[in-house]
């Protein structure tokens, strides 16, 4: 399923050349002729005036992008495949994973929108616990962010399904410009006291050696029942073990709180925690854990009141 947002207008012109003037002698030209001749010749200058005002007035449209949304179901085929068969317009893709079931689903609107103003592709992929290539759902975010990046994506931001954008004027470069040159992977430092010093709800992963090598990892152990793959830590233990060993200039890590990527309290006013981490440039809000009733209304109210109060605006007709 394909959704443009926009549509960039495409003029083509044909050249027309001039009739060429040649000599008649001393044959008076028959007064038909001429006639025609003359009607030809006002008719291919009217032409090419009107072709002259049309080129003239798309060259001062400004130029709209292409904006893609692709839904690849993993029950209607291969999305590993369709995948392969989309067209890029963007050296940057934005990503998430999702099941028929998850109860975060609404919350990803918000991530198509942002992709949207931004001309960043966007890909929301639904997975069929039933039918899954890797052990779990979780493990999936590696395999697909891996498929993009073999697509030609420069960056692949991916992000899990249960966070909530909070300063959508900010750009991806934004962080790609704060980090080293050297940088493959963007991610934050998980909460204090968790037995893996990173969190993968959110990752910006750059198109490179470094960043290839640890996604096949991963995917590797991903297979490997000793590494436990239907429980904590999963796929974030394993980029963990990678990190370790193979530590920086490669990956950057933001400190806990800052604005990359913080983690919710579920406490309090959800109005008033979303306008305290506007407040100090919160990027991501982040909802982890398996569910509860509680934490679930608690982030929807909180994302409601984002859509409501801070939507998302773009430029462009979906």
């Amino acid at each position: 399923k394909t959704r443009l947002c926009g549509t960039p207008m495409a003029v083509s012109s044909t050249a027309h050349d001039h009739p060429k003037h040649t000599s008649m002698g001393d044959c008076p030209p028959k007064v038909a002729k001429t006639k025609d001749s003359s009607l030809v010749l006002r008719i291919l200058g009217a032409s090419v005036l009107v072709a002259g005002i049309i080129v003239a007035t798309t060259w001062s449209l400004p130029k709209v992008q292409l904006w893609r949304k692709v839904d690849l179901l993993q029950n209607e085929g291969n999305w590993y495949e369709e995948i392969r068969h989309v067209h890029k317009n963007s050296s940057i893709a934005v990503t998430t994973t999702i099941t028929t079931n998850y109860f975060y689903i609404p919350f990803s609107i918000r991530w198509e929108q942002y992709a949207c103003k931004m001309r960043y592709d966007w890909y929301q992929i639904d997975l069929d616990r039933t039918n899954l290539q890797f052990p779990a759902a979780h493990w999936h975010k590696i395999s697909v962010i891996y498929a993009l990046l073999l697509k030609g994506y420069e960056y692949v931001l991916f992000t899990d399904g249960d966070t909530v954008l909070m300063h959508p004027e900010i750009r991806i470069e934004e962080f790609i410009r704060e980090a080293p040159q050297d940088t493959q992977l963007w991610i934050s430092e998980d909460l204090p006291g968790v037995q893996t010093i990173i969190n993968t709800g959110l990752m910006i992963v750059r198109n490179g050696t470094w960043s290839i090598q640890m996604l096949k990892y991963v995917m590797h152990e991903s297979r490997d029942q000793r590494v436990y793959p239907h429980h904590w830590p999963a796929e974030q233990g394993s980029v963990h073990r990678w990190i370790q060993v193979h530590p920086k200039p490669f990956f950057h890590m933001y400190p806990y709180g800052e604005r990359f990527q913080v983690f919710s309290s579920f406490s309090g006013n959800p109005a008033e925690e979303a306008e305290d981490k506007l407040r100090k440039g919160i990027w991501v809000l982040h909802f982890p854990g398996g569910y509860s009733e509680s934490r679930h209304q608690y982030a929807r109210s909180l994302f409601d009141y984002m859509q409501g109060k801070h939507p998302i605006r773009s430029n462009l007709t979906s």
